[in-house]
């Protein structure tokens, strides 16, 4: 019973730092430039070498195509959470069956030894 109770809360703690690494990540990626830097030096020699009408375009473009990749990255982020919340939620339901087949093993023993004497 005690080995269950410490594996549970070994899941536990394991999800809780995911959780935290989880957006960790997300935030450093979003603010970090320095994570990113030879996308960034891209995009510096494309708005140089592009001639366009209007020199905001190359700019603007450059933003909204970030954001798109921190929303797809973000999602797919999100989509690995829950697959591990769920792996998580499985290993509990397992926990907890395994701790009822344990007392009801021991109800049976109980009984059974109360019925010998």
């Amino acid at each position: 019973m005690l080995k269950l109770m410490q594996r549970t809360l070994q899941c536990t703690k394991v999800v809780v730092a995911v959780i935290a690494a989880a957006e960790k990540v997300i935030i450093d990626d979003v603010d970090d430039e320095r994570l990113h830097p030879a996308l960034d030096n891209d995009s510096v020699h494309k708005s140089k070498t592009e001639t366009t009408d209007t020199e905001n375009a190359p700019s603007r473009e450059n933003p909204l195509a970030r954001i798109k990749r921190f929303q797809v990255e973000a999602e797919s982020r999100k989509i690995e959470f829950a697959r591990l919340l769920e792996e998580h939620a499985q290993v509990i339901r397992q926990l907890k069956q395994m701790e009822e087949t344990e007392s009801s093993h021991h109800f049976a023993t109980s009984m059974a030894n109360v019925s010998k004497a």
